[in-house]
């Protein structure tokens, strides 16, 4: 073997040492998700409704606000585990669990369209009345939803609007666009002003081991104070 050829399989070798040792690396990161149920925040002897709530690959963080807002603290993501550390990362919360809406669209002949809306609360799907529907056109219209979360638009085809907006107080506002020529059936699906969203950080955890087999999580950092306890 020449020193070209020598050089050559010191390179692979290498190269194939690192990718072993990614793959070992990997493994003792990302061990199984075995984490499950809610786990919730202790102070002193009282267990308070802070709480986390582990379900498949991602949690879901709830609380009462931090800051005096309505609503309540929130945040989503994935957590990893490396040995005995927990990492969360609050990387869902503006990506899952939004507002949306349905729509049901038909073609029709005639010269007006008839938009049909019905505001519905995200979490339990009950009717939202009284919430505000605004249509942007020339001049806005607004109507409010009755008692069942209804409310009927009829234009005709030449003052189709393109922005409609949805507004009720307690929910985060909402809007979307309409296309020309259709009758429209919409569900908009509301969700509850959070008080302060969690985005793009990071918390540690140590987990410890109770004496009765359960598990305990110990905050690392400066909340270090903090032991959420489970099951609940």
């Amino acid at each position: 073997m020449n020193a070209k050829q020598n050089l050559e399989q010191k390179v692979i070798n290498v190269l194939k040492t690192i990718f072993l040792l990614a793959i070992l690396n990997l493994g003792s990161t990302m061990v199984a998700q075995d984490i499950k149920g809610k786990y919730c925040l202790q102070y002193g002897v009282e267990t308070t409704e802070n709480c986390i709530t582990f379900e498949g690959d991602y949690f879901i963080y709830e609380g009462p606000c931090s800051i005096g807002d309505l609503g309540s603290d929130f945040g989503v993501g994935h957590y990893t585990k490396d040995n005995n550390t927990l990492f969360l990362n609050f990387d869902l919360t503006n990506a899952s669990f939004g507002d949306y809406h349905n729509t049901e669209r038909s073609k029709t002949d005639k010269d007006f369209i008839t938009f049909n809306i019905k505001v519905l609360d995200l979490d339990s799907s009950q009717a939202i009345p009284y919430a505000n529907v605004i249509i942007d056109k020339k001049q806005e219209m607004t109507q409010s939803s009755n008692k069942d979360g209804f409310v009927s638009f009829t234009f005709k085809k030449s003052e189709i609007p393109k922005k409609v907006e949805i507004a009720f107080v307690g929910y985060k506002p909402y809007s979307f666009y309409l296309q020309s020529n259709y009758n429209y059936d919409v569900k908009v699906f509301m969700a509850k002003v959070k008080g302060c969203e969690i985005v793009d950080e990071v918390w540690e955890f140590k987990i410890l081991k109770n004496k009765d087999n359960s598990e305990s999580l110990k905050r690392l950092g400066k909340y270090k104070n903090q032991i959420w306890r489970s099951p609940y």
